[in-house]
């Protein structure tokens, strides 16, 4: 009798001496995207998915500049539940390679926030070089070269080139 009662209170010991622990994990932290040359915004979602066995609260989710918003799904993600985060980048004027990120914070882990990651390769319409080409005074007026590549797929079958000199 003394031995089946000391492996129950062992087991009970166990069983409330294990902490519970609380995780999100992420399906992906790093997104790559490839807008059309038309597109005004990039979107990436990012997915989560609480593996602990205690609710996590997420208390902040803060993208790295102004042209980046994240909106968050749920503040509380219980036990074995699903959520993401929509990261929406603003092209704006903005052309190349852009990198931005999004920190998220929670309970579970506040001083080790999870960083997302956002790369969108924003396609140019025209790469021209160089941008302006002149003539000094007492130079020869001889044809200089300038370079135009068309970016993407977009359909450029004429380019006209005019000076701004009336001379």
């Amino acid at each position: 009798m003394k031995i089946s009662v000391a492996f129950v209170s062992l087991g009970l010991f166990i069983i409330f001496a294990a902490p519970a622990r609380a995780a999100l994990t992420w399906e992906k932290t790093t997104a790559e995207l490839h807008p059309a040359l038309t597109d005004k915004t990039a979107v990436a979602h990012f997915k989560y998915k609480n593996t602990g066995d205690k609710p996590v609260r997420i208390t902040s989710v803060h993208p790295s500049c102004g042209c980046t918003t994240a909106a968050l799904e749920k503040e509380v993600v219980a036990p074995n539940e699903s959520g993401e985060i929509v990261a929406t980048f603003n092209i704006g004027n903005r052309s190349g390679v852009q990198n931005k990120t999004i920190s998220v914070t929670t309970d579970a882990d506040p001083d080790q926030p999870t960083v997302l990651k956002l790369t969108a390769t924003i396609p140019r319409l025209l790469e021209i070089a160089p941008v302006f080409i002149f003539w000094s005074a007492g130079d020869l007026l001889e044809p200089k070269t300038v370079t135009v590549k068309v970016g993407g797929d977009f359909p450029v079958t004429k380019l006209n080139v005019t000076s701004t000199d009336k001379s």
